[in-house]
Parts: C-alpha cells; sequence; structure tokens
C-alpha cells in the first residue's frame, strides 16, 4: 500500500533515519515533482538516548502539519480495498486514541500489530505512535504461539491481528492484554475488564465529544492541547 504524505522540500531534508523499527512505503510529493523514497521509522527507546525522541517528535509535528495542510487529499490508499483522505485518516487516529484512553491505556503502553499491511494497519501505526503510545509490530509470518508469547512477554494491553492467528490463540493465556481486534473487519475477537462496552461506542463517544464534527479547526485544536 502507498502512504501518501505531502510535505515542502525543506521539511523533507529534516527528516534523518536514526534505526529501523519498520518499513513502509511512502510518497511524498516536493512541490511540482513526485518524489519516491523508501523510509524508516525510527525507534524511540534506544540506550536511553535523547536524539530519537526527538527526531520521532519532529516526525510527528511533520505528520500533524502536513494532516491540516492537505486536509482534503488522499492520505493512504489499499489497492481496490480501502482508501483515506486525511481528514478521514485523521478522525481514524483520533477515534483510535479516545477509545484506548476510556479503556484506561496510558501513554507508553504497548499495542500490538501482527497482520498483513495495509490501510487499517497504518491507521493503528500512526494513532499508537502520534497518540504517546508504543506500536509493537509482529511479524504475521510467526506461529500463533510464537505471537502468544511475544504478545505476552511485550506487555501488550491491545493485540490487533487476524482472525486466522488469533483462533489458534489462548486470550487467557495473555493476562495483562484488554482486548484483541481483527485489523481487516475490526471484529472484536475477545476482550476483558468492560473493554466491550466502550469498543462498540467508539464512534458515538466520539460524535458526542465534537458534536460540530471532526472538522480541520477541531483537529488542530485537539494537537495543540495534545500531552
Amino acid at each position: 500500500f502507498n502512504l501518501h504524505f505531502i510535505f515542502g522540500q525543506e521539511m523533507i531534508r529534516r527528516i534523518r533515519i536514526y534505526h529501523y523499527f519498520t518499513i513502509f512505503q511512502m510518497n511524498f510529493i516536493t512541490g511540482q515533482t513526485g518524489v519516491f523514497f523508501i523510509c524508516c521509522i525510527f525507534h524511540i527507546e534506544l540506550c536511553g538516548e535523547t536524539k530519537p525522541q526527538n527526531y520521532m517528535e519532529s516526525f510527528i509535528k511533520l505528520f500533524h502539519s502536513s494532516v491540516a495542510d492537505c486536509w482534503d487529499n488522499k492520505a493512504i490508499s489499499q489497492f481496490h480495498v480501502k482508501e483515506l483522505n486525511y481528514s478521514e485518516f485523521a478522525k481514524e487516529i483520533a477515534v483510535l486514541q479516545d477509545m484506548w484512553s476510556a479503556a484506561g491505556l496510558q501513554r507508553g503502553d504497548k499495542i500490538s500489530i501482527n497482520a498483513k499491511s495495509g490501510v487499517n494497519w497504518m491507521t493503528v501505526f500512526m494513532a499508537s505512535v502520534t497518540g504517546g503510545y508504543v506500536s509493537v509490530q509482529l511479524f504475521n509470518g510467526f506461529t500463533p504461539a510464537d505471537t502468544q508469547k511475544l504478545v505476552s512477554h511485550s506487555d501488550s494491553r491491545i493485540l490487533y491481528t487476524e482472525k486466522a492467528i488469533f483462533s489458534a490463540m489462548d486470550f487467557e493465556s495473555m493476562p495483562e492484554l484488554l482486548a484483541a481486534i481483527d485489523v481487516e473487519s475490526g471484529d472484536l475477537l475477545a476482550s476483558r475488564n468492560g473493554f466491550e462496552a466502550v469498543y462498540n461506542n467508539r464512534y458515538a463517544a466520539f460524535d458526542a465529544k465534537y458534536p460540530q464534527g471532526y472538522g480541520k479547526s477541531a483537529f488542530q485544536d485537539r494537537v495543540a492541547n495534545a500531552p
């Protein structure tokens, strides 16, 4: 899938790759010419160093400014499956973040993603990164047993995965996990501690929070007031 971030050329020059964390395709459009990059997201917790964190903060600021500048443009697409423009992408990210918060997650909590790449995968990833959570990406080719061990070892609070993988996992053996969710369908595969009610009410709660709609000004206020 392609992620279409529209940044200025000077912004492009300020991006630095500090550590390989995950790889995805990005299409940066600079001025009137399209430039294609393979870009890597850097890890934010390397040996207590501060530079990766600063770079991540810069990356998040670039993303937020791009969302505001390109509100009505296409942001992310999955061939013949799904695409979102920036305003839709921003809303889906905000809905996830508010739902996680309502379920009791704190900044720094782990959210595992164990599924094929796609629009929903990228939405969960960007929601976790920009919301102050730690995204734990697990190769979807791992066996369910190995995935279960990694989810437990990472102290993940929520797992986004695939039904076929989760069907061979034991939810009761992952006591720290609040919920498991199918990435593609959005089906809640398992949950505990009242998460199901929060999950089922996520869009209604978001609409109640933004009765005038989640427009660009609401997005900018949210970013400005974020912790």
